[in-house]
């Protein structure tokens, strides 16, 4: 547990390494294990402290729950700090319950259902994030009209065996498993016109329509220009990804970012530009991924190369002919009226 005087060691050195870096907006995501059993109480005073202390850094706040816990107090935190709160809800109510059960047993689809509503309802942006794993390969996809209902936009992070998922070999995904339930969803939403935020499939189609890199860290060349992660030890990595298995870390917030460190930043820069794999040197989609997330060490590539194949055929075919659509419905409304 992060205790109040290490939570502001780490903000006040964060807040320094974005005024070196000139990062005059900087973005904090408080993450877990479950961060709100950290007390309102110390993250007020924590944040009150940061705030009083960096006038000149224009700071937006992030929290990644499990979304059981919602109480009128943590409501009234999130609203007083303008904190978007990412509740992680694991695909349809079945496979959701099967993995995330309460501290006491029970299922949990119902109630993060509940909480959701309850957070929209105090006007704060929710958005969801969705760990898939094997277990959704082929569940029902009606669960996404739930979360368009709401207006509540979700991303879709794969687990592969890596870090702490290799203790749950049973739920990791296989080479193109990823891709092949992103391109059921893309099918799915556009039969049925749900009007839902997904990504990276937002991301990936912009890119792909627009001719550029997609947003996302996972695409993104200068990523590791763009990422810390701070642990409860106050270890400082990349990104958040390597602090699972507690790999290059590179600094503590007591001593700062090391010299090993910035070289260690510097190789992981390489590797995404000028040491970057041969295999995705000649790759027609280099220049979407840029090699990929470097933690990931290539294991995304197949299902990206396989989604992107899909797209750049069958999938912008199917996209067009939804937009004409969309256009034909819309300009009778506009005809009618």
């Amino acid at each position: 547990m992060l205790d109040s005087d290490e939570m502001s060691r780490a903000l006040s050195w964060f807040a320094s390494e974005a005024r070196m870096r000139r990062e005059y907006n900087p973005a904090i995501i408080f993450h877990g294990g479950e961060p709100l059993l950290i007390p309102v109480s110390q993250y007020r005073e924590c944040l009150d402290k940061l705030l009083a202390e960096n006038d000149g850094l224009n700071f937006t706040f992030q929290i990644q729950t499990n979304g059981t816990i919602i109480n009128d107090e943590i409501t009234a935190f999130l609203k007083d700090y303008d904190i978007q709160p990412g509740v992680s809800i694991d695909g349809s109510q079945g496979v959701h319950d099967s993995q995330r059960m309460t501290a006491d047993g029970k299922q949990s689809y119902s109630l993060i259902m509940k909480n959701i509503r309850r957070l929209k309802s105090e006007g704060l942006n929710v958005c969801g994030l969705m760990v898939l794993t094997r277990k959704s390969l082929n569940a029902g996809l009606e669960w996404l009209n739930d979360l368009a209902e709401l207006r509540v936009p979700l991303k879709i992070n794969p687990l592969y065996s890596a870090g702490e998922a290799i203790k749950h070999n049973e739920l990791s995904l296989m080479p193109g498993d990823y891709a092949d339930y992103l391109i059921r969803v893309y099918k799915y939403i556009l039969d049925n016109e749900i009007n839902i935020s997904l990504t990276p499939i937002e991301y990936i189609l912009q890119g792909i329509i627009n001719d550029f890199t997609p947003r996302g860290c996972v695409f993104s060349v200068t990523c590791h220009d763009s990422f810390v992660c701070i642990d409860y030890e106050g270890n400082i990595y990349p990104c958040g990804r390597f602090a699972d298995d507690k790999s290059d870390i590179i600094g503590n917030i007591h001593t700062g970012i090391t010299d090993q460190g910035r070289k260690t930043l510097e190789r992981l820069k390489a590797s995404r530009t000028s040491n970057i794999r041969s295999e995705c040197k000649n790759c027609r989609y280099v220049k979407f991924c840029n090699g990929g997330c470097t933690v990931m060490n290539g294991a995304m590539c197949k299902d990206f190369t396989k989604f992107l194949d899909y797209l750049y055929s069958e999938g912008l075919r199917k996209y067009c002919k939804y937009l004409t659509h969309r256009r034909a419905e819309i300009c009778s409304m506009i005809y009618s009226s």
